[in-house]
């Protein structure tokens, strides 16, 4: 038993069953010694001893199965969980409203770029012009559509060259990783303007989609993201001042 089964509960049981058995060839033993086979004794015995491994072996399987049907709730039970949190994970790495990376998943994408000793990225900021002016004349309904139009423009603009995240109210951040950054730069912001433009053109929004934006270059052997970020914020407003616009943003 030892040889097939490596299980202390398994040998445990089998030496058990085992005990269970043992009394009827002994018995068996002495009838055929004192020629005496139809002793009512022994015969009372062995029957016992046959009624009590049948039981034994009945509560075994009773028990296995009740012990199966446990584990088996215990597993479904424990994908549901691994399920529900895999989706609460996914919900919060999503913009409810954009679809875009969320804020979280911008932090956790800091988190990964710490852990870098080498390499470039580049950090874009991007600030949504007038959103406030949307929200009080024409109402957050005309206002979450100019986020989603913004969070279109941003990743038909950037999702092939990196991630594309919504980090407040009217922010979003881009981190292009990988291949020639300042040319997916170029390229990146070259179809933002084309976008907008597009946008403006065919919706009509009631005030125009105007996106402000700055980049800065992230050196990975620096282990602080945010001196990055910071930069990024202060060439956006930079840039976003520099615009000529009708009205306050």
């Amino acid at each position: 038993m030892r040889l097939l089964s490596h299980n202390p509960a398994m040998l445990r049981a089998m030496e058990y069953l085992a005990l269970c058995v043992l009394p009827i060839p002994v018995l068996m033993f002495y009838s055929s010694i004192t020629k005496n086979p139809k002793n009512k004794a022994v015969i009372a015995a062995v029957i016992a001893a046959v009624l009590n491994t049948l039981t034994t072996l009945i509560g075994l399987l009773v028990y296995a199965v009740i012990l199966a049907i446990y584990e088996y709730k215990h597993i479904i039970e424990m994908q549901v969980r691994s399920s529900e949190a895999e989706l609460m994970q996914a919900l919060a790495m999503a913009d409810t409203l954009t679809g875009l990376g969320s804020r979280a998943a911008f932090v956790a994408a800091e988190k990964e770029l710490r852990k870098r000793t080498s390499g470039q990225v580049f950090f874009v900021h991007f600030d949504v012009n007038f959103l406030k002016k949307v929200n009080d004349e024409y109402g957050h309904a005309e206002g979450d559509r100019h986020l989603k139009a913004t969070a279109k423009v941003l990743s038909d603009s950037f999702a092939e060259f990196g991630k594309v995240y919504r980090v407040g109210g009217d922010e979003f951040f881009a981190i292009l990783d990988g291949g020639d950054l300042a040319e997916h730069y170029q390229q990146g912001i070259s179809k933002l303007e084309q976008a907008q433009t597009e946008y403006n053109k065919t919706q009509s929004p009631p005030v125009p989609l105007q996106i402000a934006h700055g980049m800065a270059e992230y050196d990975c052997s620096q282990r602080d993201p945010e001196i990055a970020e910071r930069l990024a914020d202060s060439r956006m407003y930079e840039y976003k001042r520099s615009m000529k616009q009708p009205a306050n943003a």
